[in-house]
């Protein structure tokens, strides 16, 4: 769900992606969302306006998008989960 800019989680992911670590800056990974829906939840939804925000959706075993994740645009890579529901045959614990 998208949420107003200005938020102070918004600032302090803004300012550690070029202050954090020394100046080195800092990468930070949310999950998309459990909810099966077509929109990324917050803070992942920021991945299109933050640089380093990095949303991770979830796949199964066959590299489908396992049935609760939330997807759209703003996903930039998904990860294996425990999903079975969509054809996988294996769960990640």
């Amino acid at each position: 769900t998208e949420m107003p800019s200005g938020l102070a989680i918004d600032e302090a992911l803004t300012w550690a992606a070029t202050n954090g670590r020394g100046g080195r800056g800092t990468i930070h990974y949310f999950a998309t969302g459990n909810g099966s829906a077509a929109s990324v939840s917050y803070p992942a939804v920021r991945s299109g306006t933050i640089a380093s925000v990095i949303a991770v959706g979830a796949s199964n075993n066959i590299d489908v998008r396992s049935s609760y994740s939330n997807f759209g645009p703003q996903v930039d890579f998904v990860a294996p989960s425990n999903d079975i529901s969509n054809g996988g045959t294996l769960a990640i614990w």
